[in-house]
């Protein structure tokens, strides 16, 4: 079974296999598993630049060299992971949260 997985949510599924006898096993674990968001689905300030990596994640890369750029994101999280590279010479993130 194919169980299509939408960017930015996470999913938990528990399996159970029956054979054609109709003899079933015991449920398995639940296991969960998320999509991240590819940054094209983040809003960005001037001064970004978007590209191309084989070796990104979606094939993708954001890319800015301005002080104070911004990449935005409106989301609801209970848990939130972010990755980011930056170059010898520079960069950093910061992750604002703000609660309603």
């Amino acid at each position: 079974m194919t169980v299509p997985l939408a960017s930015g949510y996470a999913y938990c599924v528990q399996v159970q296999a029956v054979d054609r006898g109709g003899n079933t096993s015991p449920w398995r674990p639940v296991r969960c598993t998320t999509r991240p968001v590819d940054d094209r689905g983040l809003a960005t300030s001037a001064g970004w630049s978007r590209l191309h990596g084989a070796a990104d994640y979606a094939r993708t890369i954001s890319q800015s060299q301005t002080l104070n750029a911004t990449l935005k994101k409106a989301a609801t999280f209970r848990r939130l992971a972010v990755v980011v590279t930056t170059c010898p010479t520079g960069g950093s993130i910061s992750v604002y949260s703000r609660r309603w």
